[in-house]
């Protein structure tokens, strides 16, 4: 079994010999286009059988993710 670890705005540096691969992450950028698509997200989904989910339809929070997922479920007929 192997074991990862991710280490985000760390005090101290890793020994480059425990570093297995370095990965840059961004976080989506907000601005009033953003809101306004979100907005329209209800006309949105399901539209060319498409569905949206993801952090960035909320405040970008993992939990606003996983919320986005639920709701496209069920409109999948998938419920909690």
């Amino acid at each position: 079994m192997s074991r990862s670890f991710v280490d985000v705005n760390n005090r101290r540096a890793i020994p480059q010999e425990s570093v297995i691969r370095e990965l840059s992450y961004t976080h989506p950028s907000y601005s009033f286009r953003t809101l306004d698509g979100q907005a329209r997200l209800a006309q949105l989904n399901g539209s060319g059988r498409t569905f949206f989910a993801g952090a960035y339809l909320g405040y970008g929070f993992h939990e606003d993710g996983v919320e986005s997922a639920y709701k496209v479920a069920a409109l999948l007929g998938c419920g909690r």
